[in-house]
């Protein structure tokens, strides 16, 4: 029998899977991994990307650097027009296009008499088309916009029990807490230290057994939190399809079971984020991406 430790021979199967891995030699940043797991190349806009992928001769269809764009043999192409380019590379320049085209003449009308004619119009000075526009513009952005903050779903453990629960990162707050309901429905282990409860917990990646970490979260019986604030459309979640999600349903409306205050928070970010006009931005922590900010849709 061997007397090599569980963690040496976890070490040992690492080193012989690296060395099985094949190294992809990223040329836009130097680093050994794909073309789409690239931060830089993410980071990029649209002609951006498309720059870097002719200036270092990518396949446009499938990202590889092995063969060309004629002779690759990828049956998948761009999952949001279904043309042969990688999704990375879709541009909505064409529908921008079609939206800002001025809409044909109504010929309803007889000839010589205006749409506006006979109708009573209120007079508009300078000053009340700025409040038109601005109460306009509000009303729009109110209605049109949702804010999604940042949550992740891990593993929890108290030694006994085992479940899953929906976290939200908050560094504004001060303490980590859990919901009364949560520790309640699935009966984890608390500690009543008089006037708190506190609920010892290991937090652990879902992605990734090693990544975890022990915290102790405040017992709140009145915490009763749903994000976001309604439902967003599933294809929101294209935008981030080659990342690995903390939260994989972040645009559904959901309960939160844990807010991850500033006591842990920097504990778990990582820095740098993923930044793009007119998308949410991603997060990136030890249990995955967390997609956070303003959606117009």
């Amino acid at each position: 029998m061997s007397n090599r430790s569980p963690s040496r021979a976890r070490s040992v199967i690492r080193s012989s899977v690296e060395k099985q891995r094949p190294a992809y030699s990223c040329h836009v940043c130097k680093s050994r991994h794909p073309l789409r797991l690239c931060r830089k190349f993410l980071g990029m806009s649209i002609s951006g990307r498309v720059s870097a992928v002719e200036k270092y001769k990518y396949c446009r269809n499938c990202l590889a650097h092995e063969h060309s764009h004629g002779s690759c043999f990828s049956s998948q192409g761009c999952k949001k027009c279904h043309k042969r380019h990688h999704t990375l590379l879709h541009s909505s320049a064409e529908r921008t296009q079609r939206q800002r085209r001025p809409q044909t003449e109504d010929r309803s009308q007889p000839e010589g008499r205006s749409q506006s004619e006979g109708r009573s119009c209120p007079e508009v000075t300078p000053s009340t088309s700025r409040s038109i526009s601005h109460q306009t513009l509000s009303s729009f952005m109110r209605q049109n916009t949702v804010v999604l903050v940042p949550t992740i779903v891990v593993y929890i453990s108290d030694g006994k029990i085992q479940s899953t629960a929906r976290c939200l990162l908050d560094s504004g707050s001060t303490i980590s807490r859990i919901s009364k309901r949560f520790t309640d429905s699935i009966k984890l282990t608390t500690l009543t230290l008089d006037p708190e409860s506190l609920c010892p917990l290991t937090l652990t990646s879902r992605f990734d057994a090693e990544r975890h970490i022990d915290v102790m979260l405040r017992v709140n019986s009145r915490m009763n939190i749903k994000t976001p604030s309604k439902n967003l459309p599933t294809d929101v979640k294209e935008n981030f399809i080659n990342l690995c999600l903390a939260d994989s349903n972040f645009f559904e409306r959901s309960t939160v079971d844990i807010i991850i205050g500033a006591d842990i928070y920097t504990k778990i970010v990582f820095d740098g984020s993923i930044t793009r006009p007119g998308l949410p931005t991603a997060l990136n922590t030890i249990f995955g991406w967390a997609i956070y900010g303003p959606h117009l849709f």
